[in-house]
């Protein structure tokens, strides 16, 4: 029989199971309530916190973003290359010049900015802009017409016009960095290309210009897209949380370094404009890495990789830097072209969607040919010079200006000389190991050389090259060693004795006068005595003081230094450049004096310049990053000496290459007209050359660096043949016609053995050049009883 239930069972059971219903659902109302609570209590303790943090940290903020943002280093320029009508290329080296201007060759149709393109009889290149100190230049396409390699005509295409000179902007051959070594242009918000914006929007924030520092949207599709592919690939941080992140804060992935990151992005958008913050973003982004160089924001990533000034960026360049700055290694267009294509085609895909470009705009972008620059690690550009120049700026800058504050400076350097300097000197010194076993003996000492060319009108320094290699040895022989002189000191003694015959014609000194040329004895304010020797112990008699000079013969010039006064030979060495102290004894004739090459170089310098010293300079101008002017070096000059006696002197240094202890200058090939010395220690420990053309001054010197050690090679030998390599190559660009004598100056035939007016019966007559109104009115008679005697012996009726 079936069991029945309990009616009353049942409804009890009923009711306890609908009370246990109520009770888990009240439970989980409870639950849900506290949650909710404990969310708007954490909500606004978060957003206290947050409110807090912000107020605290806002200080920090506007001082980090209004202060010194960045350390951006000076940038050294060299000059610029003046071309002109006559010209060789090949002497002034414009297509080597071009190729480090990183400018691109073409073979066909018209060059664009930056590009160039070589004909038969034409070079054709579209120049690009450049804020020089007093004008900022427009790129313009050139045409350069040529005939045999030289200029023929210059013509400007934008302005359609024959222009009588064209100018190359300078090079950049150095930056002074501190610790931090970051190389970047500050470009202002308007100054960058609108394409190079749109771009940057369109792949780093969208929202960018409508959203408070913090994108939700983006943030969320980030986190879910690191969900779906399992690994923390995209941030959905903004254009602002980036700026951040490189300003404030380090790149560590954390939700507590998250949080700072949004609450100093809305901090920073509440206070600053758009722009502004986009503004120090693009200045701000990295790049690339030039050596141990970060190439940073878009304004020098736009020369780095395109040589253009990122204004003028169209739109494919435009995406490509876009598209680098996620993963500037990832997209490099060197290594990994096909990926940067495809990045920048995406972000053209992007604008287009965006309704920034049309389809057709971007079709067009995405079709043409990626093009940057080679990146060639190159050889740096001279050292020594860049060291000396370096000094002379600390000396009104501080080395925080110098590293940090973005100067653009100026210099007098020419890159096509100082390269053939440097060839010179390294292929000289090369030459003279192999020639003279001696120079080698010891591996440890190497011979060295030093060299400084000035532009004798103007003083500008146009090479220097202080050693054999800067790298291992940075010391700057060209201005930080002393050494004596010699020989080439003796122009200034025969200098001032044309200065004095100037000044007072009574006082008989001119290339014609005569000289004892005879061991010399004089006694010393000590109870010593100076006794001066020949080379070779070669004595000549009675000599003129040109071929004195021109032999450099030193008991004559001893002779003549003492009647001059050794003082007055001083003061005008200091006059015409000479800045170390002279000691006032009458060895200074003979060049005791230790000068260093730059200061000898510059003294010369006015005898080329006839008689006009200009004062050597290395800057020319220095600018700001806001293009104001801080410094302007103008040329200085000042007469020294009246441009008669600065011939006479030039005029005798041109026997000395022709006739004289420099004439190898003419067998080793230089044919041009110049002017010279050699110079030679008593002791052969030190070798010198100072030659010039009325264009170009070059000094040199050989040596060892440990003074015990003697050269034992005359100047001759060992500075003559570098001077010489180094003309040779640059001769066709620093040439013009030869010494021209001045107004004052006449010219008389006279007998050299007497240095009276050459009469018929002189056996050698000769040209010589005399300041007016000092050239001798006595005609030669030492040959009349001789040529008597000669008539006597011949038969009557036969030729004589």
């Amino acid at each position: 029989m079936a069991q029945r239930r309990n009616p009353k069972y049942s409804r009890q059971k009923q009711k306890a199971s609908t009370n246990n219903g109520l009770s888990l659902m009240g439970f989980l109302k409870s639950l849900i309530w506290l949650a909710f609570n404990l969310i708007f209590i954490a909500a606004w303790a978060t957003a206290v916190l947050c409110a807090l943090y912000a107020y605290q940290i806002t200080d920090d903020v506007i001082d980090r973003f209004e202060g010194k943002r960045w350390k951006v280093p000076s940038r050294v320029y060299s000059d610029s290359l003046t071309i002109l009508p006559g010209d060789s290329l090949e002497q002034i080296g414009l297509i080597e010049r071009l190729k480090r201007l990183k400018y691109r060759r073409i073979e066909s149709g018209d060059p664009a900015i930056g590009e160039f393109r070589i004909d038969k009889d034409a070079v054709q290149v579209h120049l690009r802009d450049f804020k020089y100190p007093w004008e900022s230049a427009r790129g313009y396409w050139l045409t350069i017409e040529t005939a045999g390699g030289v200029v023929k005509k210059l013509t400007d295409h934008v302005r359609e016009r024959e222009i009588p000179a064209a100018d190359i902007e300078p090079e950049l051959i150095a930056r002074f960095f501190g610790s931090q070594q970051e190389d970047r242009e500050i470009v202002r918000y308007n100054e960058v290309s609108p394409y190079l914006r749109q771009a940057i929007v369109a792949v780093e924030d969208q929202r960018f210009f409508s959203h408070f520092g913090f994108d939700p949207f983006g943030f969320t599709r980030a986190m879910l897209a690191n969900l779906i592919h399992m690994r923390f690939s995209q941030g959905g941080s903004t254009i602002t949380q980036q700026l951040v992140k490189n300003f404030y804060l380090t790149s560590e992935r954390t939700i507590t370094r998250k949080a700072k990151e949004a609450v100093m992005a809305f901090v920073l958008e509440m206070i600053y404009d758009k722009d502004a913050i986009f503004e120090a973003y693009m200045n701000e982004v990295y790049f690339a890495q030039e050596g141990s160089i970060s190439v940073c924001g878009v304004g020098q990533a736009s020369s780095f990789y395109f040589g253009k000034d990122v204004r003028t960026l169209g739109l494919a360049d435009s995406a490509l830097l876009a598209a680098m700055i996620r993963s500037p290694a990832g997209y490099d267009p060197v290594r990994k072209l096909e990926k940067a294509k495809g990045r920048r085609d995406y972000i053209l895909k992007r604008m287009a969607g965006m309704g920034k470009i049309t389809e057709e705009q971007a079709a067009q972008a995405s079709a043409e040919e990626i093009k940057v620059l080679s990146r060639k690690p190159g050889k740096t550009i001279a050292p020594y010079y860049i060291s000396f120049l370096k000094k002379q700026l600390e000396q009104r800058y501080s080395s925080d200006i110098l590293i940090s504050e973005g100067l653009s400076i100026f210099t007098t350097l020419d890159v096509d000389l100082q390269r053939k300097a440097e060839k010179a000197v390294r292929e000289g010194l090369v030459e003279l190991e192999e020639t003279y076993k001696h120079l080698t003996k010891d591996p440890g000492r190497r011979v060295q050389a030093a060299l400084v060319a000035i532009q004798p009108q103007t003083g500008f320094i146009r090479a220097m090259v202080g050693g054999r290699d800067f790298y291992q040895s940075p010391f700057n022989r060209a201005v930080q060693a002393k050494r004596q002189v010699g020989s080439v000191f003796k122009p200034f003694v025969y200098t001032t004795g044309f200065y004095k015959n100037y000044m007072d014609h009574s006082f008989d000194f001119t290339p014609a006068r005569m000289v004892l040329d005879e061991k010399l004895v004089e006694p010393l304010p000590d109870t010593r005595q100076w006794m001066p020797h020949n080379y070779g112990n070669k004595y000549y008699g009675m000599i003129s003081a040109r071929k004195s000079l021109e032999k450099s013969l030193n008991v004559a010039t001893a002779r003549l230094a003492l009647e001059i006064g050794i003082d007055d030979v001083a003061d005008l060495a200091k006059n015409m450049g000479i800045k170390s102290e002279l000691p006032r004894l009458p060895s200074l004739s003979l060049g005791t004096a230790e000068l260093s090459v730059l200061e000898v170089a510059g003294a010369y310098a006015t005898l080329a310049n006839q008689g006009t010293h200009a004062e050597p300079i290395a800057v020319r101008d220095v600018v700001d990053q806001r293009g104001e002017v801080l410094e302007k070096k103008p040329v200085e000059i000042h007469r020294v000496l009246p441009p008669p006696v600065a011939f006479l002197t030039t005029n005798i240094l041109e026997g000395v290459v022709n006739n004289g202890t420099g004439v190898r200058v003419r067998s080793m090939g230089f044919t041009k007209p110049c002017a010279g010395k050699t110079g030679t220690t008593n002791d052969y420990k030190d070798s010198w050359f100072v030659g010039y053309t009325p264009r170009m001054l070059a000094a040199v010197w050989v040596g060892f660096d440990d003074h015990a050690i003697p050269l034992n090679l005359p100047g001759s030998r060992a500075a003559l043949p570098i001077w010489a390599k180094y003309m040779i190559m640059q001769a066709a660009k620093t040439f013009t016609a030869g010494f021209e004598p001045p107004e004052g100056i006449v010219r008389k035939k006279i007998d050299p053995a007497t240095g009276k007016l050459a009469v018929f019966e002189c056996p050698v007559i000769m040209d010589e050049y005399f300041i007016e109104g000092t050239e001798p009115t006595e005609e030669c008679d030492a040959h009349k009883d001789s040529l008597l005697e000669f008539f006597k012996k011949k038969p009557v009726g036969e030729n004589p």
